[in-house]
């Protein structure tokens, strides 16, 4: 997702609601749905956390399933919503 996108989605947000996903997500999961949400693609988050692609694909295929989100851009999404 490119940062203009992001950019106007924050223009036109309301004031996020501030809530604690520790219990919903551990930290490496928290950490890369923070990346994800700033529109870093996988080998991006790999390299700012010092693990392979393929560890990256499997953190996200947990994160879609617990956020019930289909791809990345949902997932994306909502990071930059709630993160």
């Amino acid at each position: 997702i490119a940062p203009k996108v992001f950019s106007q989605l924050n223009n036109t947000q309301p004031e996020r609601e501030k809530t604690d996903y520790h219990a919903q997500f551990n930290q490496r999961e928290l950490e890369i749905l923070k990346l994800l949400g700033q529109g870093k693609s996988n080998r991006e988050i790999a390299a700012a956390l010092n693990l392979t692609e393929g560890t990256i694909k499997n953190h996200l295929t947990n994160i879609f399933c617990e956020l019930d989100v289909r791809d990345r851009t949902q997932a994306a999404l909502w990071a930059h919503q709630h993160l």
